[in-house]
């Protein structure tokens, strides 16, 4: 018989943490955890965003607009806003949000990393039609690596190719201390400023891109919604 059990509780979301430790005499304590599944609120679209999220708003309209669906588990979809957003990923939210425009996939894939049968392919295929990307040259043709995580660089590319390229002249000092005007992505990440879409980060010297850094699913859903608000996916579909 025990002689001693304690039971927290932690909140995740949607989800209660329920944590039991039990002791016995002359054994050593015994921990479990189990997660147990929370209704979801009106207004909740997944168990790990509750409607208090400071993304709440801008998560959930990616849901009722179809562009994810978040992962299902057992206790429910979750969107996972910490998660940092894949190339495969990336494909399907941009193509989701032109409005998953009619295309008919090629029969052969144009990247020798990407099966005809992935659930990413069609939107990735459409990338390539609308010379959104073209991927990267690989040692036995292009690739498309779609496992890989989008940089901040790429993203800015991206957006700005969904956009449809739109004309810009990019000015001629660089809006952030870490990037150089020479960057390939440089009038890309510049439109995305001045359109609004995104502001960087306030550094030690000054407003940083930190275009390195993996754009989370989190940040994304804020970039996405931007796009669509300000009506800069139009052209592309």
């Amino acid at each position: 018989v025990a002689n001693s059990y304690t039971i927290t509780t932690a909140d995740a979301g949607a989800l209660l943490r329920v944590i039991a430790k039990v002791s016995y005499p002359g054994l050593a304590a015994v921990t479990k955890e189990y997660k147990v599944g929370i209704p979801l609120a009106e207004g909740q679209y997944f168990v790990d965003i509750l409607t208090t999220h400071v993304l709440a708003e801008r998560i959930g309209w990616l849901f009722e607009e179809g562009i994810t669906l978040g992962y299902q588990t057992q206790y429910g979809a979750e969107y996972r806003p910490n998660n940092s957003v894949t190339r495969a990923e990336m494909a399907t939210f941009m193509y989701r949000l032109a409005g998953s425009p009619a295309f008919s996939a090629p029969v052969k894939s144009p990247f020798t990393d990407v099966s005809p049968s992935a659930g990413s392919y069609k939107a990735v295929a459409w990338l390539v039609d609308k010379k959104i990307s073209s991927g990267y040259q690989g040692a036995s043709g292009a690739e498309y690596r779609p496992n890989n995580s989008v940089t901040r660089a790429e993203m800015a590319t991206f957006l700005y190719r969904l956009a449809g390229s739109p004309a810009f002249n990019a000015p001629q000092k660089s809006s952030f201390a870490d990037v150089s005007v020479g960057a390939g992505y440089f009038k890309a990440m510049e439109w995305l400023v001045a359109q609004g879409v995104t502001s960087g980060y306030q550094g030690a010297s000054g407003a940083e891109y930190r275009p390195n850094n993996s754009v989370t699913r989190g940040e994304m859903a804020t970039f996405l919604w931007r796009m669509d608000s300000k009506e800069l996916v139009t052209s592309a579909s």
